[in-house]
């Protein structure tokens, strides 16, 4: 099967352990595709039903955002014929409207011949956790998770919420979804805030901001 150029911008591949990142990645296709129709396929299936979900609703000119979430042949090596299957369902996306999107809540092993192929085929990404150095990284994360929110944060809230949640982005999520409905009142929080929702900021947290602001 000799795949088209166009296949990387219908088909979308995602994996990795931060799961968090996958579903918000996925999300976010679900966002922008919103008008087209969501067919999801689950861990197991058969190859058949999306293929003919692939080739026989395009005779109908209907879009359709086709997620596939933790397929089994990404957990286990499928038979030669079920990759040439996957194979001939992704040569026939060119010719519909369709998005396709498989994505795996954990670690993929990019070896096997099936990872192989769709990650070469495909927009690509793959999460992973944020290391505990990255504070950096974490902080932007939270920054960005804080406006899409519709709310603003004061830099040393900012700092208190990583020391709660860390490199633990749904834990951080959580913590935010509490922070905002308390505060669903106004727009913007602060570090009394945080103080007020997160029992497990220590006064060594507090002292740890206290110092980073005055320095």
């Amino acid at each position: 099967v000799v795949m088209s150029k166009q296949v990387s911008k219908q088909l979308y591949f995602f994996c990795g352990e931060e799961s968090y990142l996958t579903k918000e990645a996925v999300n976010i296709l679900k966002k922008e595709h919103s008008s087209s129709q969501h067919v999801q396929f689950s861990d197991q299936f058969q190859l058949t039903d999306l293929r003919d979900s692939v080739s026989m609703n395009s005779l109908f000119g209907g879009a359709q955002l086709l997620l596939i979430k933790n397929p089994w042949f990404l957990s286990k090596a499928p038979a030669d014929r079920d990759i040439d299957m996957i194979k001939t369902i992704v040569s026939l996306l060119p010719h519909t409207d369709h998005i396709m999107v498989i994505y795996t809540l954990g670690a993929v092993d990019q070896r096997k011949k099936i990872a192989a192929f769709l990650k070469k085929n495909s927009t690509f990404q793959q999460h992973s956790y944020f290391k505990e150095w990255e504070q950096d990284n974490v902080l932007a994360w939270i920054s960005n998770a804080v406006k899409t929110r519709g709310k603003t944060i004061d830099q040393d809230a900012l700092i208190a919420l990583e020391q709660v949640g860390g490199t633990q982005l749904q834990r951080l999520s959580n913590e935010l979804d509490m922070l905002c409905l308390y505060r669903s009142d106004r727009s913007h929080l602060t570090l009394e805030d945080v103080k007020a929702m997160s029992a497990d900021i220590s006064t060594n947290t507090f002292n740890l901001i206290e110092a980073l602001k005055g320095g």
